[in-house]
């Protein structure tokens, strides 16, 4: 029988310099190891010991061989060679799987298929058991999980499995950030939440057992909002009890035992790394209309501020700000693994209680893919240092035909459509707000489902009541 574990090999194993036997040298490895081939290093494994590791990212695996010792101090599971790395397409720190053979010796107390993993002298035979470490732990140590506060907003989370509903496996067809193979910059702006979009209802008590984040390795604490998309499928927003530590390798992974509402589970654990990045410094005051230009404005993907442009005309003033998730509809960029863009405002220095602002969300998905699961949505995050806000301004599915023709837009429609409908400017006030300061409102539109048909979300007159 195989046991088998999530762990972290050390951020920059391939990239650093490789001593002359052969071996990564992560961490503070400092021991001697043998030279070459497909081998590993292990704090407690006996010599000898086969393991395979799988690289999620690329699926591809190798089988190595335990030669050697790391230091039982040290904060991973194992080392290995630069060409089992290579053999895996490891290029940067990341989660890896690896199987340990049963007759290692392992105790595993599970928990919803997680467990604090013990090496002992003698063997627990648990057959087929899997289960799931931090990326800092290492075999022979307890570790700490992360511990979340789950709140369920409208349907899309069930208590109990139902006994009707769709027999597909959960599935996530979107993230937040989307990070696809073309996409060499990952990187995340630090106040910006985690976001995953369901194929379907989401069963609540298989959550918390299935998701660990981590920052360089150690467990992060937060809240996972569970909202519902107009299709009636689950939305998993994470933001962490913290700001997201700059510079750090952030890592969040969501185990295959996460479950349907009708106890389905996913086919795989799906997994998100990066490394959070800060964002500007400048204050988001006084330009709550764009009228001073990008004075606390940070754009990712395809944004930028605007004037009046086809039919598209600012709400108050002369300017507005305006996001896609298309290939330079905007501006000169493109929107993240060609289906998202951000518009981040802060940090906020002076708190605040509510937050008013204008929206117009034009889309090419209007009208004939309406309830087809093209869902293209627009979402407000307000997060600071005492907790966050997270609310769906407006989507494909919830306009539905309520909208006009949007018609002398220079770069919209695109992907072969030939019908743009378009809101007009709407009021969206989200009151009680007492996140403290500073604080950072993140603006996203997500294209789901594809990324062909566009579209653009358009923000004026914040008003920011104290």
């Amino acid at each position: 029988m195989l046991l088998a574990a999530w762990v972290f090999v050390a951020a920059g194993l391939v990239s650093t310099q490789v001593d002359r036997s052969g071996f990564i040298q992560t961490g503070r490895a400092t021991q001697e190891m043998t030279a070459g081939g497909l081998l590993a290093a292990h704090p407690t494994l006996p010599i000898g010991s086969a393991l395979t590791i799988r690289n999620i990212a690329t699926g591809r695996e190798v089988t190595v061989t335990v030669t050697r010792r790391i230091p039982a101090s040290a904060e991973r599971v194992v080392d290995i060679s630069a060409e089992a790395a290579r053999a895996i397409g490891l290029r940067s720190g990341g989660y890896v799987s690896v199987i340990f053979p049963a007759g290692a010796g392992a105790s595993v107390p599970l928990v919803y298929g997680r467990a604090n993993i013990t090496i002992n002298n003698h063997v627990a035979h648990i057959p087929g058991a899997i289960v799931t470490v931090s990326s800092y732990a290492r075999i022979g140590e307890p570790r700490r999980i992360s511990q979340f506060s789950i709140i369920a907003q409208g349907d899309a989370a069930v208590t109990e499995i139902q006994g009707t509903g769709s027999t597909a496996p959960l599935a996530i067809v979107q993230t937040v950030p989307s990070f696809g193979v073309a996409v060499t910059d990952r990187t995340h702006h630090a106040s910006v939440p985690l976001v995953f979009f369901f194929n379907n209802r989401v069963y609540l008590h298989s959550i918390a057992p299935n998701v660990e984040v981590t920052a360089d390795g150690r467990a992060l604490d937060g809240t996972i909002v569970i909202s519902e998309a107009a299709n009636g499928f689950a939305i998993l927003t994470f933001t962490p009890s913290n700001p997201l530590p700059a510079g750090r390798n952030i890592s969040i992974v969501l185990g295959q035992g996460l479950q349907s509402a009708r106890g389905i589970p996913m086919l795989a654990d799906v997994g998100l790394s990066f490394v959070a990045e800060r964002g500007p410094d400048t204050a988001f005051a006084g330009n709550y209309g764009f009228e001073r230009g990008e004075i606390g404005v940070h754009f990712v993907g395809d944004g930028a501020i605007r004037r009046a442009t086809g039919p598209l005309v600012p709400f108050e003033g002369y300017y507005y700000a305006a996001i896609s998730t298309g290939n330079r509809i905007l501006s000169n960029n493109v929107a993240q693994d060609g289906s998202i863009s951000y518009l981040i405002l802060g940090p906020i220095l002076e708190p605040f209680t509510a937050l008013s602002f204008y929206y117009n969300f034009a889309s090419a998905e209007f009208n004939e893919y309406i309830g087809r699961g093209f869902d293209d949505i627009a979402r407000v995050a307000i997060v600071g240092p005492r907790g966050s806000y997270i609310r769906t301004i407006t989507s494909v599915d919830l306009v539905g035909t309520n909208n006009m023709p949007f018609i002398g837009h220079p770069r919209l429609p695109d992907g072969g459509d030939s019908y743009v409908g378009y809101t007009g400017w709407r009021n969206f006030r989200i009151a009680n707000l007492n996140v403290g300061s500073p604080a950072h409102i993140t603006f996203t539109v997500n294209d789901v489902g594809d990324r062909i048909i566009s579209s653009l979300l358009a923000i004026d007159a914040i008003e920011l009541e104290r």
